[in-house]
């Protein structure tokens, strides 16, 4: 089920990856494209900051060093109520159809694989993104 998000003047993007260069890029994408960013490289620094960030919109790598984003996105559910309505994606260098099920039956309302095509993370976002300015 894809959650529907309310538009905002002020969305909130919560990068969870454990490369710096792809949660950095990434961030910078994002910020183009309007949204305020932060990035987590783990699960623990994930919740820690969802709990202040309350973020709209987490998008988590599915491989993250000694964890999976499933796992990642439980305990992002567990500590922090309000990510029961933030549009959830998940990312992977693995365009696999057995994953993309399994991520989406753990609760992520998206899959992608990476690289990331901009265009098309507009397009999920589209409707929860600020107005042009």
């Amino acid at each position: 089920m894809v959650h529907q998000v309310e538009p905002s003047g002020d969305w909130r993007v919560l990068v969870v990856d454990d490369n710096v260069d792809v949660a950095t890029s990434l961030s910078g994408l994002l910020q183009l494209m309007g949204c305020k960013t932060v990035v987590a490289f783990g699960s623990v620094m994930a919740c820690r900051i969802a709990q202040l960030f309350k973020p709209n919109v987490v998008i988590i790598d599915f491989a993250l060093a000694g964890e999976d984003g499933c796992s990642v996105l439980r305990l992002l559910l567990a500590c922090e109520p309000t990510m029961t309505h933030a549009l959830r994606i998940c990312i992977s260098g693995r365009p696999d159809p057995d994953l993309r099920a399994r991520c989406l039956e753990a609760g992520f309302d998206h899959f992608m694989a990476k690289p990331l095509a901009g265009p098309l993370l507009g397009q999920l976002l589209a409707p929860a993104l600020p107005p042009p300015s």
